[in-house]
């Protein structure tokens, strides 16, 4: 299920003003390495920086984690992802499309993406203007969906010249991914599981392999437990059982 975010004032006046900084240290050359991998515009656009970083705050706030400190203020290099769930590094995208986009840009680092998964995170309302009054009042964003690394890599689309993307733009429909369940509160919290679009249940480990080991799976309570693969399974449950005591 899709999941509405509607973020308060202080946080679209701390993106729009963390916006300006990277702006600025684009304008100011401070930032010439991450600039060559932008696309066209948006290193320069208050917008397009305020809308990545409102989309970062309304995946924090949905699930209830603190923006502030669970994100990265900072006007340095991201490392890959924005934010980490339990080991999951996780690279929010945001966006005024029905796309989930890597940019043609960073094309030849894909296979080194160091996050875990992608979520898509979109605005609804695009502002009326570029001014600050029309971006700060465009607060209102839909966490789309997720999909790990490993599968957007193996499924993605390009898009072919014309196109409204840029040519080699690697990309995926948010009705190809994953679902978000109210039971497994966004998938990756238990393991990357939830709930395709068939209606079949979907699990992975966090380090995005195929799961065989669940733990704590009731379907008919709609509990769907935490899964791992074989590598990462714990040998002890949180109560202190072991697999084998927890599955018997």
């Amino acid at each position: 299920m899709k999941r509405l975010v509607k973020l308060q004032r202080q946080w679209m006046v701390r993106s729009f003003a963390f916006a300006e900084r990277c702006v600025k240290g684009y304008e100011d050359g401070e930032k010439d390495i991450s600039r060559q991998y932008e696309r066209p515009g948006i290193a320069t656009s208050l917008d397009a920086q305020t809308l990545g970083k409102a989309a970062e705050c309304a995946f924090c706030i949905d699930n209830d984690l603190d923006p502030m400190t669970a994100l990265d203020w900072t006007p340095k290099l991201d490392p890959g992802w924005d934010v980490v769930i339990r080991e999951r590094k996780i690279d929010v995208k945001g966006t005024d499309t029905e796309m989930l986009m890597w940019p043609v840009t960073k094309n030849d680092f894909l296979d080194q993406c160091p996050a875990d998964l992608f979520v898509l995170v979109r605005r609804l309302v695009r502002p009326h203007t570029k001014t600050m009054k029309d971006i700060l009042e465009a607060d209102t964003f839909e966490v789309s969906g997720w999909v790990t690394v490993k599968e957007f890599i193996a499924k993605h689309h390009t898009a072919p010249p014309p196109s409204w993307l840029d040519a080699g733009t690697k990309h995926m429909h948010m009705d190809e991914l994953r679902l978000f369940t109210d039971a497994s509160r966004a998938g990756y919290r238990n393991g990357f599981v939830g709930y395709g679009r068939d209606g079949h249940l979907l699990h992975y480990c966090w380090c995005g392999r195929d799961a065989g080991h669940g733990f704590g799976v009731r379907l008919l309570k709609d509990q769907l437990g935490e899964w791992f693969c074989v590598e990462h399974k714990p040998k002890e449950q949180p109560d202190g059982t072991t697999q084998e005591e927890a599955t018997g």
